[in-house]
């Protein structure tokens, strides 16, 4: 089965009760090992992809790779890429293939611009109809990803117009957009 959207996983999944697992995988057998062990299940499974795993290769080829494993497999899988900083690469991620994404605002950048970072990441991603994973670096956000701090930032949540980044008053603490 060719790779799917993380969004058709979640959906089909949502009231099952069962975990959705994601791997972080850095070769050929984690990706095969994670794969044979959801398929044993019947469960679909996310194959994570941590940008330092890709230092010495590309993200063409370890998506070549899930793309060809999750071919042959018989449940559905997802490539997500963890930890993205750059929107460049962001890019190419969704050019390869990745059906998940997770954007972190770069450092250094005021908190107005962080924001903005983060509502261009996320426009790439609709745009694609791909759901995406936001947060500002942890010494940036200042507590941001409390729930409870950041009920009312309406700046913030708007950066992920299908949901919220941080906080979902509705799935409590989702995650996803």
């Amino acid at each position: 089965m060719p790779l799917v959207n993380l969004k058709s996983i979640i959906e089909e999944t949502e009231n099952t009760g069962f975990a959705l697992g994601g791997f972080n995988i850095t070769n050929l057998e984690m990706i095969e090992g994670a794969i044979e062990a959801a398929q044993n299940l019947d469960l679909p499974v996310i194959i994570n992809i941590h940008p330092y795993h890709i230092a010495h290769t590309s993200l063409e080829a370890i998506s070549s790779l899930v793309k060809e494993r999750a071919g042959r497999a018989r449940i559905a899988v997802a490539l997500h890429i963890d930890y993205i900083t750059d929107l460049g690469m962001l890019r190419e991620a969704i050019t390869c293939g990745f059906t998940s994404l997770m954007f972190v605002a770069p450092t250094g950048l005021s908190f107005e611009d962080m924001i903005i970072e983060t509502r261009n990441a996320a426009e790439l991603a609709h745009r694609n109809d791909l759901l995406i994973e936001s947060e500002f670096p942890p010494e940036e956000n200042s507590g941001l990803t409390d729930p409870e701090k950041a009920k009312g930032r309406k700046d913030m949540l708007d950066t992920c117009p299908y949901g919220a980044i941080w906080w979902n008053e509705e799935k409590r603490g989702s995650l996803y957009s």
